[in-house]
Formats: C-alpha cells, sequence, structure tokens
C-alpha cells in the first residue's frame, strides 16, 4: 500500500448503526437500509467502533448501570416517547422486564461502518 492511500485510510471515521424498531413493535426493522439506522459517532476507527460496541454490550448487562438508569434517565425517556409517539402504548412495567433484553438485541444487531460506506448514503 502507498503511503498516500494509507493516510486517506486513517481519516475515515466510522459510525455505530442500530436498527430502528417497527411502529407499534419492538422488533428491529431489519428491512431498512443502513442510512436510516442511528447513528452513534463518530468515532476514529473501526477498532473505536468495536470497543464502543463492546463496551455497550457489557453495561447492558450490569445491574448497576440498569439501576442508574432507571433512576436517572427512565423519566426522560417515558417523557420523550410519550412526546414524540403519542399513540405508542408503552406496559408500565416494560422498562423493568423487556427494555434491557430488548437493547442487548439491538445492540448485538448493530454494526460498525464507515463514513464513506455506499449503504449510508441513502438514495
Amino acid at each position: 500500500m502507498k503511503p498516500r492511500h494509507a493516510a486517506a485510510l486513517a481519516l475515515v471515521s466510522w459510525y455505530l448503526v442500530t436498527p430502528h424498531t417497527f411502529p407499534n413493535s419492538r422488533e428491529p426493522n431489519l428491512s431498512m437500509p443502513l442510512s436510516q439506522w442511528s447513528r452513534i459517532g463518530p468515532v476514529p476507527s473501526k477498532s473505536d467502533c468495536e470497543a464502543r460496541l463492546s463496551a455497550s454490550i457489557r453495561k447492558n448487562d450490569d445491574p448497576a448501570v440498569r439501576e442508574k438508569f432507571k433512576r436517572e434517565y427512565l423519566p426522560a425517556l417515558r417523557a420523550q416517547i410519550q412526546r414524540e409517539w403519542p399513540n405508542q402504548k408503552v406496559p408500565d412495567d416494560y422498562f423493568d422486564k423487556q427494555y434491557f433484553d430488548d437493547l442487548d438485541r439491538y445492540l448485538k444487531l448493530s454494526q460498525c461502518v464507515a463514513e464513506d460506506d455506499p449503504r449510508l448514503k441513502g438514495n
């Protein structure tokens, strides 16, 4: 590889992309193009992106992190869901029972994608 090619590769940022769900469902919408998935980043390298994904999966399994989420972020999340999707019915016990399992599933479906990947461009 020529030095100028290596330099060009070093300038590419990476995104962790996660799928959305179908409306009124918790099922991930894997038919949606990557350009419409949620993006987290940018991060400077694929290894940084993969490390962020691994850390997110580990944190999701940590009971202390779950309790902190319920205490500090859950009220705002409930309000956001109610504001943005007023017709979306979320069971009262969803965040105690199912939320973290769903999040784990979405994280495991997530991908690290280079910013110049044509799948992120859309139509």
